[in-house]
């Protein structure tokens, strides 16, 4: 299934900094509902399919893994 143009801001702008209903206002949801439509939208399995791919692709870019942050932290 293809997400709407909402949906797919929505995905980028959970990857930032992934607040649910801060992606959703930046995305464009109106504020008064963006908690319902976060979790809404993140219980979509296409989303949840985007938001994978996305995470993944990043991670590839940068290099950054959850082991190499541990690593350099200790």
């Amino acid at each position: 299934m293809a997400l709407t143009e909402k949906q797919k801001r929505f995905v980028e702008e959970y990857i930032i900094d992934l607040n649910g209903a801060q992606a959703a206002i930046r995305a464009g949801y109106s504020p008064k509902t963006a908690c319902c439509i976060a979790s809404e939208n993140l219980a979509k399995p296409a989303i949840q399919a985007a938001l994978q791919q996305a995470i993944q692709e990043r991670s590839k870019r940068t290099a950054v893994t959850a082991d190499r942050v541990l690593e350099e932290l200790a």
